[in-house]
């Protein structure tokens, strides 16, 4: 039965904010947790264990008891619950920042890893670029820029296609036959493309190797005339002459007297007495003017 310091379990029946929390039990007996005890902060229908601090049995039918929540059981209460779930949602809170800080942290750590990776084999496809002797095999490269003296291309073999180079081929190592065209539409299209479109854009002579060559045109097997390395960079001279035919001159003192070569017109000297030529990507020559015949 209930007696003063008897522990015992009920419900919250009902909360009135001006007395506190009635608690009811199973034997029908009702009691009240004052307000200034916390009642009032006591959820309505909810299971509590309290305790009896003090019992009035002069109404025998209807007894008085004053109730304490035993806290000694962790019994929470209204505000104790409110403060609780708080606590869990800014933990929450702060768990999934935490998780996002960190998420954000290692996808950042990954896409350096990757940088640090592309670095590597961007910097071995250099490396064995600038390695290549003349005559090597750098595979097909595509054109992507043509002037007057050279077209740039792009090396297509995969295990060098992401060096940091650049490549091209001079007018002197060109071979206008060993070459894959675009589709003529295409090629007369980029021929005719005007310096209003490209400020770079030239106009190929009559006779020039790269007469009809376009952006696009693929050339197989170009081979290695010369490779520097600068600054980290592969700068490279190539040539898409037959693989049986022998390699242009890259060096004056590859020339011999009598030699026939391709050169390129770099300029006109003083008061037309000459003319500047460039015979191979790093040749250069002149032609005096009585040296000089009508171009057929």
């Amino acid at each position: 039965g209930a007696h003063v310091g008897a522990r015992l379990v009920g419900y919250v029946e009902a909360v009135d904010p001006r007395f506190g929390a009635f608690v009811k039990f199973l034997d029908g007996l009702t009691g009240l947790v004052p307000k200034l005890k916390r009642g009032a902060e006591l959820a309505p229908l909810s299971t509590v264990l309290v305790k009896v601090h003090a019992l009035d049995l002069s109404v025998a039918d209807r007894p008085k008891i004053v109730l304490y929540v035993d806290k000694g059981k962790g019994t929470e209460t209204e505000a104790e619950r409110k403060k609780k779930k708080k606590e869990e949602k800014k933990a929450a809170s702060e768990a999934k920042v935490k998780e996002e800080k960190d998420g954000k942290e290692q996808r950042k750590k990954d896409k350096e890893e990757d940088k640090s990776k592309e670095r590597k084999i961007r910097a071995r496809a250099t490396k064995k670029l600038t390695i290549m002797k003349p005559g090597d095999i750098v595979g097909d490269v595509e054109v992507v820029n043509v002037r007057a003296d050279r077209v740039n291309v792009r090396l297509l073999r995969k295990d060098l296609e992401c060096a940091n180079a650049r490549a091209r081929i001079h007018c002197s190592a060109a071979d206008p036959a060993n070459i894959t065209r675009l589709s003529p539409s295409t090629t007369a299209k980029t021929s005719k493309k005007s310096s209003a479109d490209d400020e770079d854009a030239v106009v190929v002579a009559e006779g020039s190797p790269f007469r009809g060559w376009a952006v696009g045109d693929l050339i197989k097997d170009a081979r290695v005339l010369s490779s520097v390395a600068q600054d980290g960079r592969a700068f490279v001279d190539l040539t898409n002459a037959p693989s049986k035919a022998p390699l242009p001159a890259v060096a004056a003192s590859d020339l011999q007297k009598g030699d026939t070569v391709t050169a390129a017109v770099s300029a006109v000297g003083p008061r037309n007495s000459c003319l500047l030529v460039r015979v191979g990507p790093d040749v250069r020559g002149l032609v005096p003017w009585h040296e000089l015949s009508a171009c057929p």
